[in-house]
């Protein structure tokens, strides 16, 4: 049985990687932040889609069990998780102030946040950094966690031992 875990850990390398990279360009782009939102989601989606079928077929000879899928996805989205947050933190730590100015904006209405409010919140982030580790991985590993079960189910496909001796 191939090793899920250092699977899960090239997996969740890239899936930070992309949720950070994603982020950062739907920034950038002129979409809305529902859309923005909702294609992000898509993609976390395709790319759990993808690590599963991958798993099922080139690693471990077409089958994947229920476990394999629930191992993968969350071990995957802990990692994603922690990933994202460290990206997330060399961004704020280094980034120019009107890089944060377009990234910071009031979810609710849209408007960018004052500069009081902006050091506000990278202040609270830089001073518990643990508990936004703990929240964002937490949080991406629920996500791995409802795709993989999701698309386990349907790419699931069992190992059968034959008990019957040919005579």
């Amino acid at each position: 049985m191939p090793h899920v875990v250092r699977y899960s850990l090239n997996f969740g390398l890239i899936w930070g990687l992309v949720f950070t990279f994603s982020d950062l360009i739907f920034y950038f782009l002129p979409v809305s932040q529902d859309t923005g939102n909702l294609l992000k989601f898509a993609i976390i989606l395709l790319c759990m889609f993808y690590f599963l079928k991958y798993y099922k077929n080139k690693v471990n000879g077409g089958f994947l069990s229920m476990l394999e899928s629930f191992r993968i996805g969350v071990n995957t989205g802990f990692l994603a998780g922690l990933v994202t947050v460290f990206l997330n933190f060399i961004i704020v730590k280094f980034a120019s102030h009107e890089f944060i100015d377009k990234l910071m904006h009031d979810l609710y209405s849209g408007e960018k946040l004052s500069v009081e409010k902006q050091e506000e919140a990278i202040d609270l982030m830089l001073q518990h950094p643990f508990t936004v580790l703990i929240f964002m991985s937490t949080s991406i590993a629920i996500i791995g966690f409802v795709s993989a079960l999701t698309f386990g189910f349907l790419l699931k496909k069992e190992k059968t031992t034959f008990k019957n001796k040919v005579k």
